[in-house]
Formats: C-alpha cells, sequence, structure tokens
C-alpha cells in the first residue's frame, strides 16, 4: 500500500471492520515497554482534501534535558511554519508540558495529575486554562506517536488513552488496537511493523494508523483521516 488514497482508505475501512472493545487498561495510563531515545527523525506529509493535495516536512528531535525528554516537532511549507514542544518523563512517558504555536493557537500548558493550566491564545484571544480533565494526558502533541510506540505492542494488544485539544479545550478518549503485522516501505527503507490503529470512543470518526518497526518501536509511517472534513486525508513517511 504505497498510494496515499490506499492509506486513506486502509484506516477508514479497519475503523469500520473493527468493533471498539473494553481494554483491560480502562481508567488507567497505559504501561510502556521501552523508554524514548534520543535522536532526529525526517518525515515527508502528504496531504489530500477535494481533489487537492500539498505536502509538508515534519522534524521531530527528541533530546534529554533536565532529566526530562523534550520533543520537538517543526513542520513547514511555503505558506506555513509551526512548533509543537511536550516535556515528558522518563519511562511512564506522561506528558508534562506542553507548548504549541502555528498561525492559529499559542499556548503553553503544565500537566499535573489530572489538571491542565496555563495560557493559549486563539486567532489573538487569550484565555486562562485551570481544568481538571478527569484523568493523565497520554500521548499528546510532539512525540505522542513515539509513545504509543513504546507500548508493548503485540497482536490484539489494547489501550486507551486521554488526549486534551487546546483549541477547543476539549478532553479526547482514544483507544489503541493493534490490527497485524505489514512489511512497508518508505523512502527511509523496507520495514516489518505492527499496524496499529487508534480510534475516538467519544464517537468521533476521526481515526489514525501507525506502523511501527518492530525492532526499533520507531514510527515509519502514520496515516490521519478526517471524513467530516471533506474526507481529508493526511499520511506521513519517514525519509530519514
Amino acid at each position: 500500500m504505497s498510494q496515499t488514497t490506499s492509506f486513506g482508505n486502509f484506516v477508514l475501512a479497519i475503523a469500520l471492520i473493527a468493533p471498539v472493545t473494553t481494554s483491560a487498561q480502562t481508567g488507567q495510563v497505559p504501561k510502556p515497554a521501552v523508554d524514548l531515545k534520543p535522536g532526529v527523525a525526517n518525515y515527508r506529509v502528504r496531504f489530500e482534501v477535494v481533489g487537492q493535495s500539498a505536502t509538508m516536512d515534519l522534524t521531530r528531535t527528541t533530546k534529554e534535558q533536565n532529566g526530562a525528554w523534550v520533543v520537538n516537532e517543526t513542520s513547514t511549507t511555503p505558506q506555513f511554519s509551526g512548533s509543537d514542544e511536550t516535556t515528558i518523563e522518563k519511562k511512564t512517558l506522561i506528558i508534562r508540558k506542553r507548548i504549541l504555536h502555528d498561525k492559529v493557537i499559542a499556548g503553553e500548558l503544565q500537566f499535573r495529575g489530572h489538571n491542565a493550566t496555563g495560557e493559549i491564545t486563539v486567532n489573538g484571544q487569550k484565555q486562562t486554562i485551570n481544568v481538571d480533565l478527569g484523568g493523565v494526558v497520554f500521548a499528546d502533541g510532539a512525540g505522542g506517536q513515539d509513545v504509543l510506540a513504546a507500548l508493548p505492542l503485540a497482536k490484539g494488544y489494547t489501550a486507551e488513552f486521554r488526549n486534551f485539544g487546546m483549541q477547543l479545550q476539549n478532553v479526547k478518549m482514544l483507544q489503541l488496537r493493534v490490527m497485524g503485522t505489514d512489511t512497508v516501505s518508505v523512502p527511509a527503507g523496507t520495514f516489518n511493523t505492527w499496524k496499529v490503529l487508534i480510534v475516538s470512543l467519544d464517537g468521533g470518526d476521526e481515526s489514525s494508523a501507525l506502523w511501527v518497526e518492530k525492532r526499533t518501536h520507531r514510527v515509519v509511517k502514520y496515516a490521519m483521516s478526517f471524513p467530516s472534513f471533506h474526507d481529508a486525508v493526511a499520511t506521513a513517511e519517514l525519509t530519514k
């Protein structure tokens, strides 16, 4: 499946045929099997919507800083640039801080227990945030996909986790499911991977899929579908 449309169809198809199940980890934060690693990953992202397409370069840098992981993602196109940075606890991989900046939203949030505090600016309007999220935020923001790839992936494995949408200030409950294995080829090479599906537990129709190299727990490809936004699809492939 080397074409973007194939990945989009794959995500939608498995979302339809794979029933949402109750995970044994309900109410708990998933426990990683491995820690993150320092390094740089580069992806080429392709967007398709209403017959139009565009590409974007994304660079993800992971480094150790003050006893934690700091993951920074920068995305660039000729018309756009943005950055997303998260501070993540070692071993537990729980997010502690997120700093986001793009054309629409800028903000900095601290996460402690079930609470998120800080300030965000959306379309020039500044807002103070102090909310109880009802649980711990996990695998969100920059490096969120790498955090999911660090879980003990195996056929049939599931996990539930919580994200926080900064722009809409909404909590999103998600479920990860390992669907099986797949061999995929991207510019960085050919890899033996786990196919991982992420779906909403809140009734949303968005879904995403990750292809995680078994040997290194590295995300070599991912795809996201947005049926409510003109069936838009975004696909990213590891380039180096």
